[in-house]
């Protein structure tokens, strides 16, 4: 068991992109956890990200937001909705919206790829 207060989370603030998140170390390399606002686009409006290794489940905690999937589908995502994108999946998030995101394994910045 560990406890991972608010207050020893890693915040990453990224203001160009109206992003912020708060990195919660498990010390497992197994999952993690983050809670991640976002205002407008995610990475950018003509961007898209992908994670090469993690399974990402994403929880939304309020707001409304749209999760674009390269050459794929638009969904539409709200208060209490759950989404999982597998590895290796394109996509890129507009909106106004606050997210729980636990990922499994371990999320890491090497894992993440972006493309225009």
């Amino acid at each position: 068991m560990k406890l991972v207060k608010k207050e020893e989370s890693i915040l990453y603030v990224k203001p160009e992109i109206r992003f912020q998140s708060n990195e919660y170390e498990t010390d497992n390399p197994n999952i993690d956890c983050a809670v991640v606002q976002i205002s407008g686009h995610y990475p950018t409006d003509d961007m898209y990200v992908c994670n090469t290794i993690s399974t990402e489940v994403i929880y939304v905690l309020s707001g409304d937001a749209e999760f674009d999937f390269y050459k794929d589908k638009i969904i539409k995502v709200h208060d209490g909705d759950v989404i999982v994108i597998n590895p290796n999946e394109r996509y890129r998030i507009g909106g106004n919206a606050s997210f729980c995101i636990m990922c499994n394994p371990h999320w890491s910045p090497e894992q993440q790829i972006f493309y225009k």
